[in-house]
């Protein structure tokens, strides 16, 4: 029945035993559900956290359950808002429509594509694959890390068939040699990633949010792909005035970038202040092992940027690149760097209030906070790692059939889990606490018509007052607010707020001036026309008129 590596969230003794059962029991008494389908609930909890139980290797497993899904309990709206108050300095509108762009552009840089109407599938596997679309005759090798985009295609396929070919195989994959490895539904609504199980040749087809489609008045001079040796996701999009520069964040998830904020800060040879070292490592990564990111960028903004302001931007990991880069072209007066816009990023330097770089960066930088985003808050509050533990282990739901059972999993095995990352803490908070915010910091929650700025005190760091406020209950929440697509929206929604509010001051003075002095109100209207046009409106004038001509 098979020969799967032990593992013990998808192939533990358990499925193995179901495999056997159906293996040898009448189609009619098979059973479906996943045994001990609590206990592997526990295990995917854990291993979320970077917690592999049992020394397994992560892989996805070949007995699928029809009847039985794990997924989080809903939480309450208030609990998941962070607690605003708009007493506190907030964005201009420039600034806010500068900062939607950015978070916009932080998005569509994790799949960066000219052509909102195509359909890219990514090989991400070290395998040579063959993609088959029986339904319309094409079929195309895909090497590994290679990306194939369908736009071309006359019809979108509904199913792609995967074949991985190696010479020594000869099994028959509908016809062809090769072992076929998947059978997917393609839909124009994602991209597509091909993903490799390890240790295996088994393969699995994810799909991948799409990217918002970029501005009209936006154009992309410049990008940068992950390749071998480049590390670094990057491009350069211009927007009138205005010069863009995007990163891209990690692929990885919330644990991976959790765990690689232990390591040690370094200080940087050039201006001298104390960085992430794996942030830094990587931007020195390229084609050219004389010039790193910053020393590319700054030759190609050169030719692009002249006089425009730049603005640097980027989400989660991408926010410290993008913090980093700034240093480095501060420091050296190559750009006009008018502002750098994080979405959820870690902190990735240690403040140096006697440096004029830093105070250069600090007096241009905005720092974006969704409501509880856990990781826009580590590592200087190390101890929201208890509470993201809390909202794994706490929210966990088991659904079998219509009914839905909760998994409160063991109070022992919680705590072990909270003391050994309290030991590990323990171990690096002489390292890791030194780093800190950039900057103002800027609060956001959905539906909150404001902003709320905290600048950042390199001093008395009275800011840490509410990067370490918790919310009273632990959810999914502090992981789902993380997302550049949470971002955008809350953004998106302040705009329209902020145009909405722009609007009817314009009507509000319109009304007005056709009231006091109707004699240049035709001459006036055009160019308030003009303006509320910026803002999405239509035409006035002759409606206008028309109203006032008795006055």
């Amino acid at each position: 029945v098979g020969n799967d590596t032990y593992d013990v969230v998808s192939a533990n003794c358990h499925h193995a035993a179901l495999d056997v059962y159906n293996a040898c029991a009448a189609a009619d008494v098979r059973l479906k559900t996943i045994p001990n389908a609590v206990h592997i609930s526990m295990a995917q909890g854990l291993r979320k956290l970077g917690i592999d139980v049992a020394g397994s290797e992560s892989r996805s497993g070949a007995v699928q359950s029809e009847s039985t899904s794990v997924s989080h309990a809903p939480y309450a709206s208030d609990i998941s808002h962070f607690p605003l108050d708009d007493t506190g300095a907030s964005l201009d509108y420039a600034k806010l429509r500068c900062a939607q762009k950015a978070a916009l552009l932080s998005q569509w840089v994790y799949v960066p594509e000219l052509s909102s109407e195509s359909v890219m599938i990514h090989n991400a596997t070290d395998l040579r694959i063959m993609l088959y679309f029986d339904e319309i005759g094409v079929e195309k090798p895909l090497e590994p890390d290679e990306r194939v985009s369908l736009t071309e295609l006359e019809h979108l396929p509904e199913f792609a068939i995967a074949v991985y070919h190696h010479d020594s195989m000869s099994l028959a994959a509908r016809g062809r040699l090769g072992r076929c490895l998947l059978v997917s539904r393609i839909d124009s609504r994602h991209h597509f990633t091909i993903r490799q199980q390890k240790g295996t040749v088994a393969v699995s087809l994810a799909a991948v949010d799409k990217p918002p489609k970029l501005m009209d008045t936006m154009k992309v001079r410049h990008l940068e792909l992950v390749s071998k040796g480049q590390l670094v996701q990057w491009a350069v999009v211009e927007d009138g005035n205005t010069v863009f520069v995007a990163f891209k964040g990690s692929d990885a998830n919330i644990s991976d970038v959790i765990s690689s904020l232990g390591a040690i800060p370094v200080q940087h040879p050039v201006h001298g202040l104390y960085v992430h070292t794996c942030v830094h490592t990587s931007l020195q990564a390229g084609p050219s092992e004389e010039l790193g990111v910053a020393g590319r960028l700054s030759a190609i903004l050169q030719q692009v940027a002249r006089r425009r302001s730049v603005v640097l931007c980027g989400h989660s990991l991408g926010g410290g690149y993008a913090l980093l880069v700034a240093l480095e072209l501060l420091h050296a007066n190559s750009a006009r760097v008018a502002a750098v816009m994080t979405f959820g990023s870690p902190h990735v330097v240690v403040p140096s209030v006697e440096s004029r770089d830093w105070k250069r960066l600090s007096a241009i930088t905005c720092h974006f906070i969704n409501s509880w985003d856990a990781v826009a808050r580590i590592p200087s509050q190390w101890e929201w790692l208890e509470g993201t533990v809390k909202s794994v282990l706490s929210t966990l739901e088991v659904k079998t059939g219509p009914v839905k059972v909760g998994v409160p999993f063991a109070e022992g095995v919680t705590r072990k889990v909270i003391d050994h990352l309290h030991a590990t803490y323990a171990a690096l908070k002489d390292r890791v606490a030194k780093y800190d915010t950039v900057g103002a910091i800027y609060f956001l929650s959905p539906g909150v018509a404001f902003t709320m700025c905290v600048p950042t005190d390199g001093r008395t760091r009275s800011h840490h007052e509410y990067l370490r406020k918790t919310p009273e209950e632990w959810g999914w929440f502090v992981f789902e607010q993380h997302s550049s697509i949470a971002y955008l929206s809350v953004l998106t929604e302040l705009i329209e707020h902020a145009d909405g509010l722009r609007r009817a001051g314009l009507f509000a003075h319109l009304s007005e001036l056709a009231t006091a002095a109707p004699g240049i109100l035709q001459s006036r209207c055009k160019c308030l026309e003009r303006a509320l046009g910026r803002c999405g409106g239509g035409p006035l004038s002759g409606a206008l008129v028309a109203q006032h001509a008795s006055t």
